[in-house]
């Protein structure tokens, strides 16, 4: 018999060993990592939950491990695995029946990764340590689970997220240019700075003009009717125990100025919606916790928020331009998320990861697709095309950051789809 016979012979018979292999006998030698079966579904034959043992700092492991809690659903290993960074908690991935877009557009397998240093995927202590909380080190967690799990499946790989998880995708790409196969990226930014100045011009621009200037009405009306609002801004705060370390007065500007910002954002009011009647203080106040959100800069939420720590140090964010509003600003001083930095941590920005990834996303990507909403103010940092053929940048028309694939026009998701299937055949 040839040798090629053989050889063929050889890989087909490791070929349906494999698919004949289960995660738990696939991954059975691997003490770094805690494996629980889960309860299959209608759409999971196979469900698992995974804790993968990961160094807190990937240049020293001798300093030490924290679990990261990964979830894997396996419709079939000889399918194509969508590998979702996620930026924050992934409790949601849990429900039975949870699939990522994309999961079911490609008829794929998924792997969802709960970002590191958020519940329960943290170390033991009572204190984050917050020096290890960073991109290189979230990359590289992502790296070493792909090479622990890629021999468990036979099918291409894509990484996606949405957000900050879309942020993590374009990180551990840039970093792990051959992990994967594909990535597409949901409504990432990629800012420059912890006040990146592009926010201020888009939302100069964004939408239409008659609507653009119903929103600044709001705020300045709720800016200057202050000493009548406030006391029932206080009041709902209270209900809610919410507490503000830069005091009352300045949450409530802080939360006036983010409400901008927040209306394009999630796009779910019209503009019809917006309330002008002043004689209706708390509707007013119910309305502003409805867009913006009144524990959005509350204690309770900011203090020792991973989010918070990596916008200031590394990932950036956007801010407030507090000499638009003039003298109606009388309680804050700084029109940035300072404030927000964990107690007795020093946040120095760090912009160096950020001009790389870009760099490597506008000349060197290949197989890579960003998708935004256009009237999302985080778009107005989004990733720029530069001629790259490998990077692909679509924007939804009036989208906001709640923009997926299945809001494009029919022909337009076929075309995308077209495309990703044809980068996983390559």
């Amino acid at each position: 018999m040839k040798q090629s016979t053989l050889f063929l012979l050889g890989w087909l018979l490791l070929l349906a060993t494999l698919q004949g292999q289960s995660l738990e006998s696939c991954l059975a030698s691997r003490q770094d990592i805690r494996l629980e079966k889960l309860s299959s579904s209608a759409r999971w034959p196979e469900r698992y939950l995974l804790y993968f043992s990961q160094p807190l700092d990937t240049e020293d492991p001798a300093l030490g491990t924290y679990p990261q809690r990964v979830m894997v659903y396996i419709s079939s290993p000889e399918k194509p695995v969508v590998f979702v960074t996620e930026g924050y908690a992934a409790d949601y991935a849990l429900r039975p029946q949870y699939a990522h877009e994309l999961s079911d557009l490609l008829d794929a397998n998924q792997v969802v990764v709960e970002h590191r240093f958020f519940a329960p995927s943290v170390p033991e202590g009572d204190t984050i340590p917050w020096q290890f909380l960073t991109a290189e080190n979230a990359a590289a967690d992502h790296h070493r689970i792909i090479t622990a799990l890629k021999s468990c499946f036979q099918g291409k790989w894509i990484s996606t997220g949405i957000s900050k998880g879309g942020q993590a995708t374009m990180f551990h790409r840039a970093l792990y240019p051959d992990d994967v196969d594909a990535s597409l990226t949901y409504v990432a930014p990629l800012n420059f700075s912890v006040e990146d100045l592009r926010v201020y011009d888009f939302l100069d621009q964004v939408g239409e003009e008659e609507c653009r200037n119903k929103v600044r009405r709001f705020q300045e009306m709720m800016l200057r009717n202050k000493p009548l609002l406030l006391p029932h801004f206080e009041k709902v705060a209270q209900g809610k125990k919410l507490e503000y370390t830069m005091g009352m007065e300045a949450a409530y500007e802080l939360i006036v100025l983010e409400y901008a910002f927040a209306f394009w954002q999630w796009g779910n009011w019209p503009c019809e919606a917006i309330p002008t009647d002043t004689s209706q203080p708390r509707q007013l106040i119910r309305h502003l916790d409805d867009i913006a959100g009144l524990d959005w800069v509350a204690k309770s939420f900011v203090e020792n928020h991973p989010f918070f720590y990596q916008a200031l140090t590394q990932i950036g964010m956007y801010g407030y331009r507090l000499e638009d509003f003039g003298a109606l600003i009388t309680a804050l001083d700084k029109g940035t998320f300072h404030f927000a930095c964990p107690p007795g941590i020093r946040c120095h920005f760090d912009p160096s990861l950020m001009q790389e990834v870009d760099s490597f996303l506008r000349h060197r990507a290949e197989r890579f697709m960003l998708l935004y909403g256009e009237w999302d103010p985080w778009s107005a940092t989004a990733v720029q095309w530069s001629g790259n053929p490998g990077l692909k940048v679509l924007y939804k028309p009036r989208g906001s950051h709640q923009t997926r694939l299945r809001h494009l026009p029919e022909q337009e998701l076929k075309e995308v789809l077209d495309t990703l299937k044809s980068w996983l055949e390559e």
